[in-house]
């Protein structure tokens, strides 16, 4: 009795003595993220009252535009027909017998009736046709995974199935002998205005939905990204932004260490979009917080965009004004160098 007593007396003073180690609950602990808020999730009546607004929107009148290029037939006077004729930087069209005619910021009737007028002192009750035939003021851009993206001249009301098809549909490749589309309906986009609609390629191109086929107007900016490649895009602050390939384990630290790492002007802040771009998860870290290990660093999935501001945003609609345009820019340029690659090889 009196050796067991002992034994838990020496055993108290050792575990006194040892000074208790704090469990490490930082770099295990998950990253430091507020999620920006953004408008709330439209209900299906409410997407279906917007795609149906939408598809009654008319484009505005057409106005004439340097580098628009008409043929041009006065009837009963072959002669002075002319083929291919371009609008001039000053608006001008050169027409024979009477010369220049300031036609630009006209409607086609408008321009039409003022040629007729001009012809007036040398023919009687003149007749002209100006005929487009390259209408450079109304474009919709395409670019992604469609046989040839670039910018295409619409003309009369065309709709984003007409676009796909003026750049020959979508691409389609070889996996294990098998020919496969290449496109990510469920993320691709459109966008017009700075604003990104709620159309869904996938009801209109695989479940034949004419309510998400509605008119285009121009400049609409239309993309439809790889279903085989998976990337991150780093933009804003950044010394080379870019989008990248994904890795496994690839985290944000790492993203924008491949983007060259923050410039001068970056703030600690770091925004990360996920998920469709109709309606992303958007999620602010303080980068300085997780350099100092404080917080573990975050990690990205396939098609997370990392936008770096310049001072803290914490309003969605201020992310996408910023991040849209400088994302259409990147896929843009990243479009051009493979059509030039392509043309070298």
């Amino acid at each position: 009795m009196r050796n067991l007593l002992f034994l838990l007396i020496i055993f108290t003073l050792i575990s006194c003595g040892r000074t208790p180690i704090p469990k490490d609950t930082t770099i295990s602990a998950p990253p430091q993220y507020l999620e920006i808020a953004r408008p709330s999730d439209n209900s299906e009546d409410e997407v279906n009252k917007d795609l149906h607004y939408l598809q009654l929107a008319e484009p505005p009148v057409y106005r004439i535009g340097p580098g628009d290029r008409f043929n041009i037939f006065v009837a009963e006077e072959i002669e002075l027909s002319l083929v291919d004729v371009p609008v001039k930087k000053d608006g001008t069209l050169s027409f024979k017998l009477i010369g220049e005619q300031k036609i630009g910021g006209l409607t086609l009737a408008q321009a039409i009736a003022n040629v007729n007028n001009s012809y007036r002192k040398y023919i009687k009750d003149p007749d002209v046709s100006i005929v487009p035939i390259r209408l450079k003021s109304t474009s919709v851009t395409i670019l992604g995974k469609v046989r040839v993206p670039g910018v295409y001249e619409i003309i009369g009301k065309k709709r984003i199935l007409d676009a796909i098809a003026l750049a020959g549909g979508l691409d389609v490749g070889l996996f294990e002998g098998t020919t496969i589309e290449l496109a990510n309906l469920e993320r691709s986009y459109i966008v017009r205005d700075g604003r990104i609609l709620p159309i869904d390629f996938q009801k209109l191109i695989r479940g034949g939905d004419m309510l998400q086929n509605i008119p285009l107007m121009n400049n609409d900016y239309i993309f439809i990204p790889s279903a085989m490649n998976k990337e991150v895009y780093v933009i804003g602050n950044v010394k080379a932004p870019g989008h990248f390939l994904f890795k496994e384990k690839m985290s944000l630290l790492m993203a924008v260490a491949f983007a060259g790492g923050r410039s001068s002007f970056a703030c600690s802040q770091a925004i990360i979009l996920r998920g469709k771009l109709t309606h992303p998860r958007v999620f602010t870290i303080n980068m300085d917080e997780v350099i100092r290990g404080k917080y573990r660093d975050f990690a990205l999935q396939p098609d997370d965009i990392i936008y770096i501001p310049q001072s803290f945003v914490g309003d969605f609609t201020e992310v996408m004004s910023v991040v849209l345009p400088t994302l259409n820019s990147i896929q843009s340029g990243w479009v051009v160098k493979q059509i030039f690659e392509d043309a070298n090889k």
